[in-house]
């Protein structure tokens, strides 16, 4: 973050926000595994978890997309 403030180019902050996204993504992994629901592969809830684990990486990823193509 120091260096965005230093600097203030937009690729510093998409990292920045991709780094974020990304270990937010893990803790919810994390979180997820450690649970009793992942041995549940047709449970609803893991499904869900899933899910919102993968939106978060494409999240991440979009971000990067848009400030390494600017």
């Amino acid at each position: 973050m120091a260096n965005y403030c230093a600097f203030g180019t937009p690729l510093t902050l998409g990292l920045v926000a991709f780094a974020f996204v990304l270990a937010v993504e893990n803790v919810v992994a994390i979180g997820f595994f450690l649970s009793s629901g992942m041995l549940y592969a047709a449970d609803p809830g893991a499904q869900i978890a899933v899910l919102a684990m993968r939106a978060l990486q494409f999240v991440a990823l979009a971000s990067l997309a848009y400030v390494t193509m600017r």
